[in-house]
């Protein structure tokens, strides 16, 4: 019984023993294995290296179209303008229209105020003088025509009356200032310019303005306007303005100066 028991145990070890044994693997499938590999590595380099090729390639490209692109100006287009020439319309003749404002609805022709502006310098001398006194004499010539001329009979009776003795004071009035004017001590300027040259100083009468309301009358001398009572220049006092020209005080002497004259000192 005892060698059965012994039996057995052996039989059972050779059994462990022979089913866990490891596997001992040949040095010729080793270097099989080996050389597998190798061959893979050898095969699969060129397919690497012109892989990376390509990928160099390419980024280098990217990079030069990126710089063309920056380098390159802004696209500028240019688009044209229609336009259209028409001739310009034709208005014909204009002729001035009278408005309710224009007619004359109160005595102010009564004031018949007389302006002249000189826009060049008149000559100094005695002869040359009585040039603007003769142009300011055809002006008045000129504008009692063309108040004879005016129809009192279409403006109603109480304004014709006012127009008419206002027209009739207003020569009353110029006549009785010119014979007051004669009847003063004065001295022309344009006829005695010997004796005040060098003495008077040197004024330019631009602008005569004179009017029946005596606020309203003013000369313009070297380009200032003057009234009554002020003085124009250095010792020079303006006394008095008339029709046709103005009374100054210089060195208490009066003295006439036509309209418009320039008196160059």
């Amino acid at each position: 019984m005892s060698n059965v028991l012994k039996a057995l145990e052996k039989s059972e070890h050779g059994y462990q023993m022979s089913t866990f044994k490891p596997l001992a693997s040949s040095p010729q499938q080793v270097n099989s294995a080996r050389s597998n590999m190798v061959w893979i590595g050898v095969i699969a380099l060129p397919a690497l290296a012109v892989a990376a090729w390509q990928g160099v390639s390419t980024w280098q490209h990217a990079i030069k179209v990126q710089q063309a692109l920056s380098e390159q100006p802004a696209p500028v287009v240019e688009q044209p303008i229609e336009y259209q020439i028409r001739p310009a319309p034709n208005f014909g003749l204009l002729q001035p229209v009278m408005s309710a404002s224009d007619e004359v609805s109160e005595p102010e022709v009564a004031a018949a105020e007389v302006v002249k502006t000189s826009t060049k310098a008149q000559p100094s001398g005695a002869e040359d003088a009585a040039k603007p006194k003769s142009s300011i004499e055809e002006l008045s010539d000129k504008e009692q025509g063309m108040l004879e001329g005016v129809d009192l009979s279409a403006l109603p009776p109480d304004l014709a009356r006012k127009v008419h003795s206002a027209l009739n004071q207003d020569d009353s009035s110029l006549e009785s200032s010119s014979n007051s004017l004669e009847r003063r001590d004065w001295i022309n300027l344009a006829k005695h310019a010997d004796e005040l040259e060098g003495r008077l100083p040197a004024m330019n009468f631009q602008t005569h303005v004179y009017s029946n309301n005596e606020k309203k009358r003013w000369v313009k001398v070297n380009g200032t306007e003057y009234k009554p009572g002020e003085e124009i220049a250095a010792g020079v006092k303006l006394v008095e303005i008339r029709a046709k020209g103005s009374l100054i005080r210089f060195r208490d002497e009066m003295i006439f100066v036509p309209a418009l004259y320039d008196w160059k000192g």
